[in-house]
This record gives C-alpha cells, sequence and structure tokens, in this order.
C-alpha cells in the first residue's frame, strides 16, 4: 500500500474536552476537575521553589546538549500530590517560572491556562510509584535514542561505567514501543521501573529515555552518564563503525537567497521557505548508501516524514520536488541531506534529528534483525506533528493546542484505518 493510499487527513480527530480557568491563581488550587486542594500560604513557596528546579535542569541538560528546543520534558516534585513540569511545545531557552505548569498526580489536571507537557501521564506514575524521587527528565538524547532501537536492557551497566552502575544501576531496562503520549507508553514505561527498583533510567523503545533521581545533579547525572554507557554500546553494537569524522560545512539557503542554488529554490516546496543542506556524519555515511531509509526513531517519522528517500547528486529537480512531496528531508548519495523548514530553526532542528536517525538506521544495518517504527505508527505521529502540535511554536496558542493531549484519541483514529503493517 502505498502512502497515498494511507491518509488521515480525512479523519475525524475528536474535540478535546477541556475546562480552562479564565484567571488562574493559587487562592484556591483550582484544576481542571475542580478540585481546591491547597491554600496559597501553604503552597506558593514550595512551587516556586519546584518551578525554579525545573528551569535550572532545563538549562544544565541544554549546556549538556542532552536537550534542544521543545523536546524532552523535565519536572520537579512539589508535595505528595503536585509536581511542576515544563509546558507543551515551548523552547527551553526562552522558558520563565510562570510557563511552568503545576499538575496533579493523581488525574494529570493541571492549574491554569498552558498545557502541561504531553507525556505528563509517565511524570505521574513515577511520583506516585517511586516517593523517593523529587526528579524527573525525559529526553530524546542521541546515543540513548539510538540504541533504544534494539529492544534491549542494559546489562553489567558497570562494567561499562564503574560511575554510571552506581549512581544509575547495573541494569537500564527498555520500555517497549508505545506512541507518543498514550497510556500505552505511560505504561510501557511505568512497568519498566517497576520491574527495575533499582534503575534510575528507562530507556524508551524507538523514542527516548528517562532518567530520574533524588534531586536535580542525581537526575541530570544519571541522564550524562545514562548517554556516555550508551555511546559505548552503540560502538560496541557497530563492532566499531562509527561515524566520528568532523562533520561537513553545512549550507543554508533561504526564501529570496539570490545566490542560492536552482536546486535549492525548487526544494523549498510544501511552504518552507528554507532548506539547509546537512552534512553531518551519520548523514553522509548513510547517505553513501544510495537508499532510502525510514525512522527508526519516532521523532523523525514525526518532523522529517514516514520515508527519507535518496535520490542521485546528478538527479533532476523534479527528481528532488517528487522526493520532497510528503516528506521535508531527503537523502542525496555520498553527499549527505538536504532539509526543509518554513524558518532556518526548523530546517536545523530537522538536520539534527535526522542526524541522529541516520546514526539509528547505520546501528540497524550493523546489529541485523531491527524494524523501524511502523508505518502506520509512523504515518500517526507524522500527522499529529504537522497538523496539531507544529503549530504551537507558530502561534504559542495552547488553548487551542490539542496535540499536547491526543491519549485516547488514537483508538478513534485506528478503527477509522486500515490494518498497515
Amino acid at each position: 500500500m502505498s502512502d497515498s493510499d494511507f491518509r488521515l487527513s480525512n479523519l475525524d480527530i475528536p474535540e478535546e474536552k477541556k475546562n480552562v480557568n479564565e484567571e488562574p491563581q493559587f487562592i484556591p488550587m483550582t484544576f481542571d476537575s475542580g478540585t481546591g486542594i491547597l491554600q496559597h500560604d501553604t503552597v506558593e513557596g514550595i512551587v516556586d521553589e519546584a518551578r525554579e528546579k525545573v528551569l535550572k535542569a532545563c538549562k544544565m541538560l541544554v549546556d549538556e546538549g542532552l536537550v534542544a528546543r521543545t523536546w524532552g520534558n523535565i519536572s520537579a516534585r512539589i508535595n505528595d500530590e503536585l509536581f511542576a513540569i515544563t509546558p507543551s511545545g515551548k523552547a527551553y531557552d526562552t522558558l520563565t517560572p510562570d510557563q511552568i505548569v503545576v499538575v496533579k498526580a493523581s488525574d494529570c489536571t493541571w492549574m491554569g491556562d498552558i498545557k502541561p507537557s504531553s507525556e505528563k501521564g509517565i511524570h505521574a506514575s513515577i511520583y506516585l510509584d517511586r516517593p523517593e524521587v523529587n526528579m524527573v527528565i525525559h529526553t530524546h538524547q542521541f546515543y540513548a535514542s539510538a540504541i533504544s532501537i534494539i529492544g534491549l536492557d542494559v546489562e553489567n551497566v558497570s562494567e561499562l561505567s564503574s560511575e554510571a552502575g552506581e549512581l544509575v544501576g547495573d541494569r537500564i531496562p527498555c520500555a517497549g514501543y508505545g506512541l507518543s503520549s498514550t497510556e500505552k507508553l505511560r505504561n510501557n514505561v511505568r512497568k519498566a521501573f517497576a520491574d527495575n527498583p533499582g534503575s534510575k533510567a528507562v530507556l524508551m523503545r524507538n523514542h527516548g529515555a528517562v532518567c530520574v533521581g533524588e534531586d536535580i545533579d542525581s537526575a541530570f547525572h544519571a541522564s550524562r552518564l545514562l548517554e556516555e554507557v550508551s555511546k559505548k554500546l552503540y560502538s560496541r553494537y557497530c563492532l566499531g563503525d562509527v561515524a566520528d569524522e568532523p562533520a561537513g560545512e553545512s549550507r543554508m539557503y533561504v526564501e529570496g537567497d539570490t545566490s542560492a542554488p536552482s536546486w535549492a529554490r525548487k526544494a523549498m516546496i510544501n511552504g518552507n521557505k528554507c532548506v539547509v543542506l546537512s552534512k553531518k556524519p551519520y548523514t553522509v555515511k548513510v547517505s553513501r548508501q544510495g537508499m532510502a531509509i525510514r525512522p527508526y526513531i519516532d521523532d523523525l517519522a514525526q518532523i522529517g516524514g514516514v520515508n527519507i528517500k535518496c535520490v542521485m547528486p546528478e538527479g533532476s529537480t523534479s527528481e528532488l520536488k517528487k522526493a520532497l512531496r510528503n516528506s521535508d528531508a531527503v537523502l542525496v548519495k555520498g553527499a549527505g541531506a538536504i532539509c526543509a523548514g518554513k524558518e532556518p530553526d526548523d530546517a536545523e532542528a530537522l538536520a539534527t534529528v535526522l542526524e541522529k536517525g541516520c546514526a539509528a538506521a547505520h546501528l540497524a544495518a550493523s546489529f541485523g534483525d531491527v524494524k523501524p517504527v511502523s508505518r502506520k505508527d509512523a504515518l500517526l505521529e507524522r500527522e499529529v506533528y504537522v497538523t496539531k502540535y507544529s503549530r504551537l511554536k507558530k502561534t504559542g496558542d495552547d488553548k487551542n493546542n490539542k496535540a499536547s493531549d491526543w491519549t485516547g484519541k488514537i483508538k478513534s483514529l485506528l478503527k477509522g484505518l486500515k490494518k498497515v503493517k
């Protein structure tokens, strides 16, 4: 079945029910459920403290290169019932304390009209199940995301890093795959932690990782050490065949740039006004194969498309436009990839996600018998991102953002789909 035979655009996505307070305030703390649970004089101080912890963790993770843009989510416990979490669709580098959302762990309702991260359920389960945890970090970090596609637990962590074994635990489980923001994903992560009470990190298959800690430092170092261990495992799985050469010089072209070559101007379709010729190491390495790749990590399906085709460098611009018809990225054999976006940072972000996706594809080829995200799941991820979530970055309209809570909508969508492998 071709991509053109399998569309979600004509399906009716149910409207999200919501009850947003017009004037969010701490007296009393009223959630969507209408439950007032705390008063101003007992909560304001600890809420402010938790929000500051989240912002501090955001900065630490950005500086370390473990998170970027709006990817991932970070939270801090307020008390037994509440936690503070990053909002949906807002970049880490511009966050302010008032944008950090207070969520009730028992039912995931929240205070105010800024929506919390769509993965708030994962955080809620951890705080409910692990009373010693005061900080939760969910990332799409490079090597941890890449090795997650294998679907294997990481055993004997101490042999890879004694520090990681001591802090994170000697076993890092891999939770089964689930679509972003769904109960399935939440339950899979919850089970992985429950089955491994000594672990402070869980890989999320084809997605990313979750790390926990008693405080900011322990959760942050768990994420950092997880990446260190994952990079070593990646090299082992690939038998040392890694793309460790420096990245080549990438080029950015924007609409109206008279110096832009013909192919760059032709690549600006589907409303995209910028293109990047990416020369990142794994992108170049995978492009040399001259073959299309499917996403092994779901964020590439969301941002790039369900099938990243490959064109020849001497090919025609019509072939390039055709390859970009249902995707925002295309590999160019031996030369890297062309990534398109509506704004320069969108194109750059796609190049970053594609690099991780190419690293995953290289690992899959080296390891053997590793399957990409199913076409059905990839299309679902792509549709929700393109039609809903990506609008939030452009408009900043939290109230009309339906993508941040599409748990439960998947069943409705799937009823209208044909069975696709």
